[in-house]
C-alpha cells in the first residue's frame, strides 16, 4: 500500500478551517453592516424629525391645518422618508402615504407612548396600513 502524501492529508482538514473562518467572517460582517446601517437610518430619522418639527409646531398653534398638511407630503418627497403626525390622543391628523381620515387611532403603539413619556420613541414593526416593514420615530 501506497502511504499518503502529506497534501492530500492535510488539504481538507485546511480546506474545512478556512471555509469555516470565511463564513464566520461573513457573518460577522453582515450583522455589524446591518447594525451600523439600522443606527445611522434611526439618526437620519431624528434629523430629519427635528428639521420639519418648527414648521410643524407653527402651523398646528395657528390651526393652519390644511398648510401643515402640505408641508408633511412635501417633506416626505424631498426626504424620502413616510411623514405621520399624531396628536397626544393618538389621532392622526396628516400622513404623507395614505388617507389620515382613514387610519386608526395611534395611542397604543410602544413608539407614541414613549414619545409622550418625554423620551425618543423606536419601533421597528410591520405597518398594517401600508403592509410594510418600518423604522418608526417619534
Amino acid at each position: 500500500m501506497k502511504p499518503k502524501k502529506l497534501f492530500t492529508q492535510l488539504f481538507p482538514t485546511y480546506s474545512a478551517i478556512s471555509l469555516a473562518g470565511l463564513l464566520i467572517l461573513i457573518l460577522i460582517s453582515r450583522f455589524t453592516y446591518q447594525n451600523f446601517y439600522f443606527q445611522e437610518t434611526k439618526k437620519d430619522l431624528r434629523q430629519k424629525a427635528r428639521l420639519i418639527e418648527r414648521e410643524i409646531t407653527n402651523s398646528l398653534i395657528t390651526n393652519q391645518y390644511k398648510e401643515f398638511r402640505e408641508v408633511v407630503k412635501t417633506t416626505a418627497v424631498l426626504s424620502d422618508s413616510r411623514v405621520t403626525l399624531i396628536l397626544t390622543d393618538g389621532v392622526v391628523i396628516a400622513d404623507s402615504a395614505y388617507d389620515y381620515i382613514k387610519m386608526e387611532n395611534h395611542i397604543d403603539r410602544s413608539e407614541v407612548a414613549m414619545a409622550l413619556s418625554g423620551s425618543i420613541g423606536e419601533a421597528l414593526r410591520h405597518s398594517p396600513t401600508l403592509g410594510e416593514d418600518f423604522l418608526y420615530i417619534t
